[in-house]
C-alpha cells in the first residue's frame, strides 16, 4: 500500500455511465483506450462535483504498481533548487513521487512525529520515491550541489516515518483552527508564490504561523496558516492574500479538491468570465431546475 499521495500516479483511462437530473442514463462504457467521438462526457461528468448528473459506473484501466519503490528524504539547498532536482530526476529515473516541504513546515512536523533527521537544518526538503534505486541519482545530484544531505529508507518503516512528517497529521492538534489551502502554480513561480504571501499574512498578523508542502511534479501546493485569534473577517482577508497572488501568476485556486461551497467566491480568479458563462449553460441545459447538487461551484 503507497504512502501517501503520489504525484505521478499511472494516468487512468475512465469510462463511466450516468444518470442525469432528467432520470437520463448516459452509458459509454466501452473499454477501448481511444475514442474521439464528439464531445467527451466523461471528464465533464467527473469534473462537475455532481452539479450535472451522478456517475454509477465505471471501467478503470489500471496499471500494477512497480515491484518495489525507493524512497528518500533529501536537504536541498534555497528553494529553487528543487525545481533543478525535479527536472533532473524526470530525465533519470521513473519518478513515482516528488513531495516538497519548505522548512518551517519540515521542522514542525518532524518535531510533532518526534523525527530527527539532519544535522543542519535544510532550507528545503524533497520526499522522492523512484522505480529505481536512489544511490547513484543522488550521488550525481549531491556532486551537481542540487542536494547537500539525502537519507536512504532502508525499510518501508524508514520510508513510513519520511511520509509521517510530509503527512502533517498531528498539525490539525497543534494548530487548532488552522487554514489549509489547495492550489496550483507554475513550477517557476512557485517559491515566489510562498514568499509573497508568507510576506503579506505576515505583515498583516504578526503572530500567524505560514507553512507550505506539496506535491511539486504536478504544480500543487498546499498553504497552512494559522494566526492566534480567528473569525470569518480574518479567514477572508487571508483568503484575499493567498487568491489574490494566485491569480496575479496565472494559477488555480483549487488543485485537488474542487470547488463546492467554499471557493465558489473564488471561482473568478482562475476562471473568466465567460468561462463561467458557459459552465453555467452547461448546468442549465443538463439540469434547468437546478436539482443537482444545488448551489454548488457554480
Amino acid at each position: 500500500t503507497h504512502r501517501g499521495t503520489s504525484t505521478f500516479q499511472k494516468k487512468l483511462h475512465i469510462q463511466n455511465a450516468g444518470v442525469l437530473a432528467n432520470g437520463t442514463v448516459l452509458t459509454h462504457l466501452n473499454k477501448s483506450r481511444k475514442d474521439n467521438t464528439g464531445l467527451d462526457l466523461t471528464p465533464l461528468m467527473i469534473g462537475s462535483e455532481g452539479t450535472l448528473g451522478i456517475v454509477t459506473r465505471a471501467v478503470l484501466l489500471l496499471s500494477p504498481p512497480p515491484p518495489d519503490i525507493f524512497t528518500a528524504l533529501c536537504a536541498l539547498p534555497p528553494p529553487e533548487t528543487s525545481v533543478d532536482l525535479l527536472n533532473l530526476a524526470q530525465k533519470k529515473l521513473t519518478v513515482c513521487a516528488y513531495e516538497v516541504m519548505w522548512p518551517d513546515y519540515f521542522a514542525l512536523t518532524a518535531k510533532l512525529e518526534g523525527h530527527s533527521f539532519f544535522d543542519k537544518a535544510p532550507e528545503m526538503v524533497v520526499l522522492l520515491e523512484a522505480e529505481q534505486p536512489l544511490e547513484t541519482f543522488l550521488e550525481g545530484a549531491l556532486e551537481a550541489g542540487l542536494v547537500e544531505d539525502a537519507i536512504i529508507a532502508q525499510s518501508l518503516s524508514d520510508a513510513g516515518r519520511f511520509w509521517d512528517v510530509r503527512e502533517g497529521h498531528r498539525l490539525d492538534d497543534a494548530l487548532p483552527g488552522l487554514m489549509n489551502f489547495d492550489v496550483s502554480l507554475p513550477l517557476g513561480e512557485m517559491s515566489r508564490f510562498v514568499d509573497m504571501v508568507r510576506a503579506d499574512v505576515v505583515s498583516r498578523f504578526a503572530d500567524a504561523k505560514v507553512l507550505f508542502f506539496g506535491h511539486m511534479g504536478d504544480g500543487n501546493l498546499h498553504a497552512v496558516i494559522h494566526t492566534d485569534v480567528t473569525n470569518e473577517a480574518i479567514q477572508h482577508e487571508i483568503d484575499l492574500i493567498v487568491y489574490g497572488h494566485v491569480r496575479h501568476l496565472k494559477g488555480s485556486v483549487s488543485a485537488e479538491h474542487g470547488i463546492g461551497l467554499l471557493k465558489k467566491d473564488w471561482l473568478s480568479y482562475s476562471q473568466s468570465a465567460d468561462e463561467i458563462t458557459a459552465m453555467q449553460a452547461i448546468k442549465s441545459a443538463l439540469d434547468p431546475k437546478g436539482i443537482m447538487n444545488p448551489g454548488k461551484l457554480i
